[in-house]
């Protein structure tokens, strides 16, 4: 949500004392803080597409005197951020994993990240051991302050020895050696 200050200004020529009330006339439904002020805030409602509020200021002085003036104010629709990301399909295990997150926002608001619930738009890591293929999941997170995007990346860590076909290997190293044997 955000917030508009409706600057309005009254004028009293007589010096009265007057009521002011902001009053809603049209469009999607939003709250107006800090009615009864000269100065009180708008807070617009989420739309799904660009939509008009129109506000009236309404005054009344003591002797029964009113003047009304409106404003339009045009609530745009934003549209969440757009996220790329930058992560390698696989590392072997020790190997520094680094993933990365850019975006942009339609409306050019600030964004911030937030990756597997670590803020920033970079986040680096060594791949833990393992004694077969495993799959790490990075979340990432962009904000523009209203909406989120979110996008998940997957990074497969590998075993450095080969696993259980290694093993596999050293139990036929005694067969190769006998077959040798009986060759001479």
């Amino acid at each position: 949500m955000r917030e508009l200050t409706l600057a309005g200004l009254v004028v009293e020529p007589n010096g009265d004392d007057f009521d002011i009330t902001w009053v809603q006339v049209a469009g999607p439904a939003a709250v107006i803080a800090g009615n009864g002020l000269q100065e009180a805030k708008l807070i617009a409602p989420e739309v799904t597409e660009d939509s008009m509020v129109v506000l009236e200021m309404r005054v009344v002085d003591s002797n029964g005197n009113s003047s009304t003036a409106i404003a339009n104010v045009l609530v745009k629709n934003n549209i969440a951020p757009t996220l790329s990301l930058s992560a390698p399909a696989s590392v072997q295990e020790g190997r520094m994993i680094t993933v990365t997150a850019t975006a942009t926002d339609p409306e050019g608001d600030n964004i911030t990240f937030t990756i597997n619930g670590v803020a920033g738009s970079s986040f680096t890591m060594e791949a833990p051991s393992t004694n077969y293929d495993t799959q790490l999941v990075f979340v990432v997170v962009a904000s523009d302050g209203l909406n989120t995007t979110e996008e998940a990346v997957s990074v497969t860590v590998t075993n450095k020895s080969g696993g259980s076909t290694g093993w596999i290997a050293l139990l036929l190293l005694p067969l190769v050696w006998l077959r040798r044997r009986k060759a001479h």
